[in-house]
């Protein structure tokens, strides 16, 4: 028969790595929890026992077969002097031939030289007085990766719970140390697959199944003889098992000089192609070649030998390392792929990256969290939360800008911003008090022009010398005041209260020039709106304002039906004729002066509310480019601001913190 054969179950379990004994020891097997995916694959382990033992007579006593073949048979044993369960094979006397002694002895030293952590160990190899051949193994628990790949392909939830890819990925790289290692030592696997990987409950992990193993060097007469067949399943069960030729390995793992027979160029890179393919298989859960024939494998390892895990399963999220090394590890000449100990330590690297990414998104989380939980306050009225919600939505962004943490962070600067912290009105007062001073100075100059008009005046000629000094006195007063407030910067209410007094005493003064009902409700009307404009004024300050002006006409008014100083018009035949007291009415000079009076009240007007109303404009324009700025944070279809919001709505901060 040949020397290892899948379908023979001594073969199966040539080496311990292949005993099942998660699934045999059905008396220990009974106390594990339902609720884990260890459920049936483990034995719980026997507490420690420091009872003193005998070291003389018989020290391996069988309990059981576990596996028995061909060739031999596996048990499972005490070994009494030690108080611990081993698994022995012992060669039958059917296979006891030189043949079948000198590959038994083989198959043992070469595992029991491999001494690294993913390697069961051998114990013991001796031969009992007339007794067979024998060795015995650390007897080995858990799930191969097989079993749990085909549990997490079949949606098992507490596989998935239990195995997350990181974890997978963890064990692979320990496989590809192990086998990194065996390279190391001059020996090449030639049947990696999930099925010769096993992870145990306790983080153990074992790469298993070294019978057809061989050395790299030519110093291995043994290795012809043991591979010459293909030795395991292919993925299918409907695949023939055991084809005799020259091909070692199991198909669909097998790298395309192994598929093509080239037993003499099978070397370490041939392990690492097959590494690459369980890598595959892991990152996709789809194997790397599929066929339900042996040919059908084979053509697909030679014709199409490396395929790309991110283009057979798109939605599964494979980081673009991960399909870069996974292409490295299977590519189609032997040269041009990695190392075992390459593709270990760039996994190794990959996930000591993923790991700080993990953390980084907790900790992203979980300042989300509380930003939502400070937005929720800031609602109910608390506007200092709005700032802590802020600080902690910046905090999530520097950690992991997500599409939920820039869908939150505009929505807190854009949708509900109708308050301002009182850091945030400090600052816009302190604009505001600029803008004052700045718009005082304008004035200033303004009134400054007053001076022009006084030898037009004196050119009209005087009439009442009195009432002229009174108006020229009240718009030096105003100007003056003005100015100061420019140059000093005290925009502060109480100065700027004094300042509507006097502009509109100012007012009141001029109707001595052609009457209160002439110019004065035009001047009075210019006056509060730049007024309104320049500080920005309240609700209440408005009506103060437009108060001040109406009076500003209508005492001068009363004054005149009172009888306390002479009227300034009154009706001749049906008509309204003026009578001003201050200068001298003959018809050119005064008209002279009239055009130039009434365009000089254009001019100020429009200077004053236009460059108001530009600054508002330029204001304007800023904050709704920072809103589309910031709506453009959301990627499209993360709803939450669909339309840019009103400009009155972007701007309500500043208009709902006026404070004159």
């Amino acid at each position: 028969m040949p020397p290892y054969d899948s379908n023979d179950p001594d073969s199966a379990l040539s080496t311990a790595q292949t005993i099942p004994l998660h699934t045999r020891d059905t008396q220990r097997d009974t106390a594990a929890s339902n609720s884990s995916p260890w459920a049936n694959a483990r034995s719980v382990p026997a507490p420690v026992n420091l009872a003193p033992a005998s070291v003389s007579g018989q020290r391996y006593l069988s309990r059981r077969i576990l596996g028995e073949g061909g060739m031999g048979e596996v048990h499972l044993s005490s070994d009494v002097w030690l108080g611990r369960d081993v698994a022995m094979k012992v060669l039958r006397p059917s296979g006891s031939g030189s043949d079948g002694t000198a590959r038994f002895f083989r198959e043992a030293r070469l595992q029991g030289q491999l001494e690294h952590p993913s390697v069961v160990p051998v114990y013991d190899l001796g031969k009992d007085d007339g007794g067979p051949p024998h060795f015995t193994m650390k007897r080995v628990q858990g799930l191969t990766l097989r079993e749990i790949l085909d549990r997490l392909i079949a949606g098992d939830p507490k596989v998935e719970a239990t195995f997350p890819i990181r974890k997978l990925l963890s064990a692979f790289t320990q496989v590809c140390l192990c086998v990194a290692y065996a390279h190391a030592r001059g020996v090449i696997h030639r049947d990696l697959k999930p099925e010769n990987v096993m992870l145990g409950e306790f983080g153990e992990v074992y790469v298993l199944d070294w019978g057809v193993a061989r050395l790299s060097s030519a110093d291995d007469p043994g290795a012809e003889t043991v591979g010459s067949v293909i030795v395991a399943d292919p993925p299918s069960s409907d695949v023939v098992a055991t084809v005799a030729g020259s091909l070692v390995g199991t198909p669909g793992y097998m790298s395309p000089e192994q598929a093509r027979g080239d037993n003499d160029k099978v070397a370490q890179p041939s392990d690492v192609y097959a590494l690459g393919a369980i890598l595959f298989e892991l990152l996709t859960r789809d194997p790397l070649h599929r066929g339900r024939t042996v040919p059908e494998l084979l053509v697909s390892a030679l014709a199409n030998p490396s395929v790309r895990p991110s283009s057979r399963a798109p939605d599964a999220d494979i980081a673009p390392e991960l399909d870069d090394l996974v292409l490295r590890a299977t590519a189609e000449t032997p040269e041009a792929r990695l190392s075992a100990r390459e593709l270990g330590l760039a996994l190794e690297r990959w996930l000591d990256g993923a790991r700080d990414v993990e953390r980084r998104r907790e900790l992203a989380n979980e300042h989300l969290a509380k930003a939502r939980e400070a937005l929720t306050d800031a609602a109910r009225g608390d506007h200092v939360r709005r700032g802590d919600a802020l600080r902690e939505l910046g905090r999530a962004l520097a950690l992991e800008p997500n599409d939920q943490a820039l869908a939150l962070l505009s929505e807190a600067l854009i949708l509900r911003s109708d308050e301002l912290p009182a850091e945030a009105e400090r600052e816009l007062k302190a604009v505001e008090l600029k803008d004052r001073a700045l718009g005082a100075r304008r004035a200033g100059y303004i009134y400054a022009s007053w001076v022009g008009f006084i030898p037009i005046m004196l050119w009209v000629g005087v009439h009442d010398w009195t009432a002229w000094l009174i108006s020229d006195v009240m718009v030096g007063l105003v100007g003056i005041h003005a100015l100061w407030i420019g140059s000093t910067g005290r925009g502060a209410p109480q100065y700027m209260r004094r300042q509507i007094l006097l502009n509109f005493l100012m007012v009141g003064a001029t109707s001595t020039l052609v009457g209160p009902l002439l110019f004065l409700p035009g001047m009075a009307a210019t006056l509060a709106a730049i007024f309104i404009v320049t500080l920005r004024a309240n609700r209440w300050t408005q009506w103060l304002l437009a108060g001040s002006a109406i009076l500003s006409f209508l005492v001068p008014l009363g004054l005149e039906w009172w009888g306390l100083v002479p009227r300034s018009y009154g009706l001749e035949g049906g008509k309204l004729v003026f009578y001003p007291r201050m200068l001298e009415m003959t018809p050119f000079r005064i008209e002279a002066f009239l055009v130039l009076a009434g365009i000089l009240q254009v001019m100020i007007t429009l200077f004053s509310v236009g460059r108001a109303s530009d600054g508002l404009v330029k204001a304007e324009r800023r904050n709704f480019a920072q809103a589309y700025r910031l709506r453009q944070l959301l990627p499209e279809g993360t709803g939450g601001l669909a339309e840019p919001p009103p400009s009155s709505q972007v701007c309500e901060p500043l208009l709902s913190a006026r404070r004159s």
